[in-house]
């Protein structure tokens, strides 16, 4: 469950918190398909890295013709305005994973059933 993974994220937040005085959290994510439960699992795991981090970056990745995965972006921005939130557009999100040319945060949605 979507529960398990963030108590998980925050346990490893709270092992290394007193060595991430000044770094910078990176998240790149670059999603196809949002649904209710998928928004809801990313906007808890953007809370608790926001939460724990001084300077968070968020890299929203949505392909150019996608006005609704881009609107997303545009919400997740608005409810974390203390993050730098960087929403891109781009071709294909399949090619960008493929070429791995920016580090994806890919939990295996399907994994976790999201």
């Amino acid at each position: 469950s979507d529960d398990s993974v963030i108590a998980s994220l925050e346990a490893e937040l709270e092992k290394c918190s007193e060595h991430t005085e000044g770094v910078v959290i990176t998240i790149d994510l670059a999603l196809e398909v949002m649904n209710s439960v998928s928004t809801k699992y990313i906007y808890h795991m953007i809370k608790t890295l926001d939460g724990s981090a001084k300077n968070l970056i968020i890299n929203w990745y949505y392909e150019e013709d996608d006005e609704d995965m881009e609107e997303e972006g545009s919400l997740f921005r608005n409810a974390f305005p203390n993050s730098k939130f960087n929403i891109i557009s781009i071709d294909d999100i399949g090619n960008l994973v493929k070429q791995k040319t920016v580090r994806i945060l890919a939990y295996k949605l399907k994994k976790y059933k999201l």
